[in-house]
């Protein structure tokens, strides 16, 4: 069986209330001690609309600097590139796009379609040296591509074994994961590919655990979140490191990360859930005792700044709610999207956060500084 970490490991709890839209759950030490947060810089760019949170714990603005428009069906996948100048938006079916966007200026760049609309973009990253974009996409299509940026022109295509669906890509563009299904739709296990030998490099049998997947930048591990809703980190190789219950059972886990700057992982579940678990909610865990650090209620997408502690998250509204997860302060929250949020990501340094949505649109919004931080009492 797998073991279940519970509030006996913590020294203490404290439960944050319905200011950010839902209610945080703060389980344990902190882990975010050593972890600050970087000096601010201006935001490039410009337009109007900012936007403020009447909620009055909310804290600090954000201004909308621009709402970019051109997929024909929603994007769900989202990157930005390392130096912040350009995202990536990866089309729903009925588009099938990819699309590249200058940040700074708020235009479009480039439009890859080699996927066709009857494809969903999973994933889109920038490849390691900023000069390819790399996009994965499923079902009608099953491949993962490489586009050269310069050109426009298709570098590569990798088409996974019959059964495998590519679902993630690592950060540095470097590795990707294919999640292996079985004939009713249910995972039986996933493989990792090396995109520099375009070779598949470890096959993993895990089934009902790989229904979410993520890569940790290098490829050095890879975790994936189960229908029963736990946790697993696996070597690059197929060991297996650790697994926990996570979220428990009635909870599948629908998204995973490693996060970038604090040694944390990061989850979004939902289902019917068993007594007092939340059927929906995005939380943070210490990897290595399995201890949730935080749960934020009615969330179901997330993205985490390289700085480690500001998150974006939204769920069914049209907000988006960004949030300090030291403190458990509500930063800023977004109001723009028509019809609910598709896709987060941040730019480095997390004074940028890009945003998709029902709408079919992409919104670009600038994060002002917020108050000095506090640490929650304990």
């Amino acid at each position: 069986m797998i073991p279940r970490f519970g509030i006996v490991a913590a020294v203490a709890v404290v439960v944050l209330g319905g200011a950010i839209g839902g209610w945080m759950l703060w389980v344990g030490r902190s882990p975010f001690e050593a972890v600050g947060r970087p000096p601010a810089s201006p935001a490039a760019g410009g337009g109007p609309g900012t936007v403020t949170s009447d909620e009055p714990r909310a804290e600090g603005a954000a201004t909308l600097l621009w709402t970019l428009a051109g997929h024909t069906a929603p994007a769900i996948s989202l990157a930005v590139s390392k130096d912040g100048t350009r995202a990536l938006s990866g089309g729903s079916h009925g588009d099938g796009a990819v699309r590249v966007w200058d940040l700074d200026k708020g235009q479009p760049l480039t439009r890859f379609a080699g996927h066709g609309d009857k494809s969903d973009v999973l994933a889109v990253a920038f490849g390691a040296d900023g000069k390819t974009a790399i996009s994965a996409a499923g079902p009608q299509d099953d491949s993962l591509r490489v586009w050269d940026l310069a050109t426009g022109q298709e570098r590569t295509q990798l088409s996974g074994d019959i059964g495998y669906l590519f679902r993630s890509i690592s950060d540095d563009g470097a590795f990707a994961v294919a999640q292996e299904v079985n004939a009713q739709g249910r995972s039986k296990g996933f493989a990792l590919w090396s995109l520099e030998e375009g070779r598949r490099v470890a096959l993993v049998d895990a089934p009902d655990h790989a229904s979410a997947l993520a890569i940790q930048a290098g490829g050095d591990a890879v975790l994936s979140g189960g229908e029963d809703g736990s946790l697993t980190i696996w070597k690059a190789g197929g060991e297996k490191i650790r697994s926990f219950a996570a979220h428990g059972p009635g909870i599948t886990v629908r998204s995973v990360a490693f996060a970038p700057a604090a040694r944390l992982l990061i989850t979004s579940g939902d289902g019917p859930g068993v007594g007092t678990q939340p059927s929906r909610a995005v939380v943070l865990w210490d990897p290595e005792t399995g201890v949730a650090f935080r749960t934020i209620r009615n969330a179901s997408l997330f993205a985490l700044a390289d700085d480690g502690r500001t998150l974006a998250v939204a769920g069914d509204a049209t907000s988006i709610r960004v949030i300090d997860v030291i403190t458990a302060r509500e930063l800023a929250r977004l109001e723009g999207h028509e019809g609910g949020v598709t896709a987060l990501a941040f730019a480095p340094g997390g004074r940028r956060l890009v945003s998709a949505g029902h709408d079919r649109t992409i919104r670009v919004w600038a994060l002002q500084e917020s108050q000095p931080h506090d640490r929650p009492k304990q």
